[in-house]
């Protein structure tokens, strides 16, 4: 082969994807709110797929935000409603920030 060109084989392709897969799956059992915000927003979705508890969405402008509690923090995962997909996804530890849900808890009902 002329150069410094490798041959890519069928092999080469299922090492390579086995190789990722490796690596995808060698994450933390635990993360910590500062390694999930180092995270690239793929990632980031990944990691709260698998291992974010879902406790409900909220709406804003044209937003569904909705909110996961992941290992010790929470996560937002805002989504156009208009479909095209994940905008953002915002992570904190700070409780004082759901009392944007916290506002469509009725206590009372929960009592009875």
């Amino acid at each position: 082969m002329p150069g410094n060109r490798k041959k890519i084989t069928k092999n080469t392709k299922c090492r390579q994807l086995l190789h990722f897969s490796f690596v995808d799956s060698y994450k933390p059992i635990f993360m910590k709110l500062n390694e999930y915000n180092q995270l690239r927003l793929a990632e980031q979705a990944s990691y709260l797929s698998r291992k974010g508890a879902y406790l409900m969405t909220r709406k804003d402008h044209h937003f569904n935000i909705s909110l996961y509690s992941v290992d010790s923090f929470f996560v937002e995962l805002w989504a156009d409603t208009q479909g095209d997909g994940i905008f953002t996804i915002i992570a904190f530890k700070d409780p004082e920030n759901i009392h944007f849900y916290t506002e469509d808890i009725l206590l009372g009902e929960l009592l009875e």
